[in-house]
């Protein structure tokens, strides 16, 4: 044994990793990034267009609530909170599109230049897309726990009410 650590658990070579120019692509993660970029493309131009109809649907509604009022009913209020909610649902499913379509964008840059900095990017709008989409889970969990607490007070507040 030379000078490492007696202690130190044993390293296979075939699952070590390494660092700096000396990292390995091989034909198989080509492959699997080859198979994925057009679908994240895909997928990221869905959801464009789905943005857009949620655009189309917040105008529509803004307008269409203001031309035809509904009896009893104040108008303005509901097509201005209907606009906002719509338009900010289009908001949140924009950037996982935008980060989706970048990914598939540039791992096929990458397939067809083999300029590591491509990949560097695809990867990181990955990372992206991945933390955002966490975040949104993060956020929605606080909104059901919220909720739940909500609808805990108003049930009890209702029984002491009796």
């Amino acid at each position: 044994m030379s000078d490492s650590n007696p202690y130190e658990s044993p390293q296979n070579e075939a699952n070590a990793v390494s660092t700096g120019a000396d990292r390995v692509i091989t034909e198989k993660m080509i492959l699997y990034l080859k198979s994925a970029a057009p679908w994240t493309r895909f997928l990221g131009i869905i959801g464009f267009i789905g943005c857009g109809f949620m655009a189309a649907g917040a105008i529509g509604t803004l307008v269409g609530l203001n031309i035809t009022p509904i009896p009893g009913m104040e108008n303005t209020a509901i097509s201005s909170v209907m606009f906002i909610y719509l338009l900010g649902v289009g908001a949140l499913f924009f950037f996982p599109s935008l980060f989706k379509f970048r990914f598939g964008k540039k791992v096929q840059s990458y397939l067809k230049t083999d300029d590591p900095q491509d990949l560097e990017e695809a990867f990181r709008y990955n990372k992206s897309l991945w933390k955002f989409t966490g975040i949104l889970y993060i956020i929605a969990l606080g909104l059901f726990v919220l909720s739940l607490l909500i609808m805990l007070i108003t049930g009890i507040a209702a029984l002491a009410m009796l």
